[in-house]
């Protein structure tokens, strides 16, 4: 409910590699716009909270836009996914310039690490990062984020390792490696337990 009393509604938008989207019985079908050349970094970046009616655990997530925008997009992402780098260089400059940025649409960054056998360390990293920045600096995360994306080649998944997410780590301003690797200690231990 907003602050009157009125029933507030949210629609959802999916996301993956490519963006398919309902609102209004319109769709929005955006796989490839013209690649900006730089790398996103919303305006408005939060923390979400609360569990969507679809379901969706927003708890600590990275949401990039107004928290009060009409719609919802989730975005299933893979560190490792060459369809979610295509994603992020080629669509969501423009997603985020045209409606994440103008209070159109909110943005969920949900990890979905399915590509390789590094896909669930990077899941890590990236919430570790994400959980270290949030409250701080979260422009920080967004720079991590299209880094770790950079990092990825043309083909194959033998690139993902603890070396390489380290080095893009420490080398993202704002940052602080060690907090990174102390968060993923930690989760690691919960995992295991």
């Amino acid at each position: 409910m907003d602050e009157e009393g009125n029933i507030t509604r949210r629609r959802a938008l999916i996301a993956g590699g490519a963006v398919l989207a309902f609102g209004g019985g319109v769709a929005y079908m955006g796989s490839r716009s013209g690649a900006s050349g730089q790398h996103y970094v919303p305006d408005a970046t939060h923390a979400g909270s609360g569990t969507t009616r679809f379901d969706v655990d927003l708890d600590g997530r990275p949401i990039a836009g107004e928290r009060d925008a009409p719609i919802d997009i989730y975005y299933w992402t893979d560190y490792l996914c060459p369809f979610c780098k295509q994603f992020e260089t080629e669509t969501l400059p423009e997603l985020g310039r045209e409606h994440l940025d103008t209070g159109d649409a909110r943005l969920a960054v949900l990890p979905y690490p399915n590509i390789g056998e590094y896909s669930m360390p990077a899941a890590v990293w990236g919430r570790c990062v994400w959980s270290q920045v949030a409250h701080s600096d979260p422009d920080a995360f967004w720079n991590w984020h299209a880094a770790a994306f950079a990092e990825q080649p043309e083909s194959g998944t033998d690139w993902a390792d603890e070396k390489t997410f380290a080095a893009v780590t420490e080398q993202t301003a704002g940052v602080d490696l060690s907090a990174v690797e102390t968060c993923r200690e930690e989760r690691g231990a919960s995992i295991r337990e």
